[in-house]
């Protein structure tokens, strides 16, 4: 069985095992070492409560793979927003060297990796090119 498939299983007798039986589980995690009993029709209190104690350590593991997974998601979207900023800095930078006849390459490049930094001496060029200074 897929991981999905044993999760949905596991979900669907804890619930059968909650509502379909006459007893009650209120504590969370369940409560298997005294105090508050939980007793469904059949089968012994112990066996009943190890199956539960398992099902319910098999559901942690499951959350605790479910948060490295979005952990992991969360990097490669940071990933991502930090390319698409190298490739917005680096086009800026590009299509203004090229309107002014520079190295469009060079200047993607540039804009790619020094992003700020730049974008202001690109500016401050543009002052420049402005006042006829061309450096």
């Amino acid at each position: 069985m897929t991981l999905l498939m044993k999760t949905a299983a596991h979900i669907l007798l804890t619930a059968w095992l909650i509502f379909a039986t006459p007893g009650v589980l209120a504590q969370n995690p369940p409560n298997v070492s005294g105090g508050h009993h939980w007793v469904p029709h059949g089968g012994s209190q112990s066996s009943q409560q190890t199956e539960l104690r398992t099902i319910w350590n098999e559901l942690e593991e499951h959350k605790s793979t479910v948060n490295a997974l979005n952990s992991r998601i969360r990097s490669v979207e940071e990933r991502i927003a930090a390319g698409s900023l190298f490739f917005l800095f680096g086009a800026f930078c590009a299509l203004w060297a090229q309107n002014t006849g520079r190295n469009a390459w060079l200047w993607f490049f540039a804009g790619g990796f020094f992003n700020f930094v730049a974008v202001l001496v690109l500016l401050a060029k543009n002052a420049r090119d402005d006042r006829g200074e061309r450096l």
